[in-house]
């Protein structure tokens, strides 16, 4: 079975999706600054063995792997001004309000009657009134089988990757959280990419409509 973490009500939201998003930094932030401080000291053993070509070299490479590096460390040492926050600016709000009155856990989601979020990404908090469609989706590659749950919103589409360990509580979490979601269907099918469609498209001249108010 798959780590997961089990909450009790009135975590600190924020700091937890804080975390997960400084998480997800760290494979990126991890791979540039080895492959940078490579490269600096095979330019270092070159510049000690008069070896001026591979110096070059090193200094033609270095910049290509040091900037990302550079990049990522600033975005872990700041994660406020990480995507996911650009993408939700009231993401750090709604994970305080679902770690303050989630009433369904299980070792892949953690819910309320409000919002909910897929442990193996807290960078997203979904609000149950905008849930469409939910479906999971299992790919088989070269490389092996990767899982996801394919979710559709009024706002967007996206998909939620989790290993195979998490395939049967991911189930259960799906069949908990639908009843808080009041326009979601589950499944994929025709019908339902269909259906949508017509949902965005409502959403949207709603949207608009109070704009024009």
């Amino acid at each position: 079975m798959a780590k997961t973490i089990n909450y009790v009500p009135n975590h600190d939201g924020s700091s937890i999706i804080l975390s997960a998003i400084k998480k997800r930094l760290k494979p990126g932030l991890i791979l540039f600054s080895v492959l940078s401080l490579v490269i600096i000291v095979c330019g270092i053993l070159g510049v000690v063995s008069d070896n001026w070509v591979l110096v070059v070299v090193c200094a033609f490479f270095l910049l290509p792997f040091l900037i990302p590096a550079i990049i990522f460390l600033v975005k872990y040492l700041r994660p406020r001004s990480c995507r996911p926050l650009k993408r939700d600016p009231q993401l750090l709000e709604k994970g305080d309000r679902l770690f303050r009155t989630f009433t369904f856990q299980n070792e892949a989601a953690l819910a309320s009657a409000e919002l909910f979020a897929f442990k193996p990404n807290l960078t997203r908090v979904i609000a149950t009134q905008e849930l469409l469609l939910m479906y999971k989706r299992i790919v088989n590659t070269n490389y092996g089988t990767q899982y996801f749950v394919m979710v559709e919103t009024v706002r967007e589409s996206f998909n939620i990757s989790y290993p195979k360990a998490l395939d049967a509580p991911m189930d259960d979490a799906i069949m908990a959280v639908a009843p808080f979601c009041q326009y979601v269907r589950l499944g994929y099918g025709d019908e339902n990419l269909k259906y949508v469609e017509y949902m965005r498209t409502m959403w949207q001249e709603a949207q608009k409509s109070q704009n024009q108010l």
